[in-house]
């Protein structure tokens, strides 16, 4: 060809649309302004559109009215080199046009896999802290364990001391140590230390030594 395609498209008067005859015989009709693009890319969509249109023959532009503004063959018999040149434009194109869908989709597969990496670290933060946690209940539970196991060591050895103690025949000596005795261990047990409870009597009110109650 002799002059560029899109040159030759954008001559006044401007086609509404182009028509794409075939060696077959069939047409393909494309609207130029569905062609999509800014003002600077539109024609070339157009051109591209059209190199990519199997077995092409001749464009033709056609007005609102549907008539032909003017046509211009894409081959002939006696111009091989335009031919193999169409066919190099067209594969330029459709390599472009594939690159175009690899890096959409390669950008959609970063954005992916950084959203991925950033729910992982933040669910391991999550669970670190939440060990960090749990270590540090299960920590204090075994201290208080074994200041439980202790005190009840003591505890037993104090009893054991004290059973001893009662068997002497030092006769009140005895009771009085297990007297003391009970009084250790009744905070201890309870978790605070608390008033040992008011002796029982046989039933009877106490009575005042002048007789009242």
């Amino acid at each position: 060809m002799t002059v560029s395609l899109q040159t030759w498209m954008k001559r006044a008067p401007r086609p509404v649309k182009l028509r794409v005859k075939k060696h077959d015989g069939d047409t393909e009709t494309i609207d130029v302004k569905g062609a999509g693009g800014g003002k600077r890319t539109q024609w070339a969509k157009l051109e591209q559109t059209i190199e990519l249109i199997d077995g092409a023959t001749s464009v033709d532009c056609l007005g609102a009215d549907g008539t032909i503004l003017r046509s211009l063959p894409l081959t002939s018999d006696d111009d091989a080199d335009d031919d193999e040149d169409r066919e190099e434009r067209r594969e330029r194109a459709s390599d472009k046009a594939v690159a175009k869908d690899r890096r959409e989709l390669a950008a959609i597969l970063d954005a992916q896999g950084k959203a991925i990496e950033r729910a992982y670290a933040a669910g391991s933060e999550a669970a670190s802290r939440s060990n960090e946690a749990l270590t540090n209940m299960v920590t204090t539970l075994t201290d208080n364990l074994a200041i439980a196991i202790t005190n009840i060591h003591n505890l037993s050895a104090n009893y054991a001391n004290a059973l001893q103690a009662q068997g002497r025949p030092e006769g009140d000596e005895g009771n009085s140590t297990v007297a003391q005795l009970a009084g250790l261990l009744a905070p201890l047990l309870m978790g605070s230390m608390q008033a040992p409870p008011a002796p029982k009597t046989n039933g009877a009110a106490a009575t005042s030594p002048n007789g009242k109650k």
